[in-house]
């Protein structure tokens, strides 16, 4: 997640000092039979918003102390969408 934030932001970037707000999507691929219209099965949605937001601290914001608000969904993958994860930071 680090490696993909240091990927996506501009080469000067310095980490952000100051209140943040994450949003974030752990979309994955949709079995042929799911069980739920909701992914309710492992992980657990708190353990993988701690990873993430870890990840990102250092590289996104200083640390993840500035993290002032955050949501976080666990969904299937709709049809024409790809698997993954979803992350976006916002200044406050």
């Amino acid at each position: 997640m680090a490696y993909a934030a240091q990927q996506a932001l501009p080469e000067d970037w310095e980490p952000y000092v100051g209140p943040v707000a994450v949003e974030g999507a752990y979309i994955y691929a949709r079995p042929k039979n799911p069980s739920s219209e909701y992914k309710t099965s492992v992980p657990d949605l708190g353990n993988l918003d701690k990873a993430v937001e870890d990840a990102l601290s250092g590289v996104v914001y200083l640390d993840d102390r500035y993290i002032i608000d955050h949501r976080y969904v666990k969904s299937w993958a709709e049809e024409d969408q790809d698997p993954g994860v979803y992350v976006k930071v916002i200044a406050l």
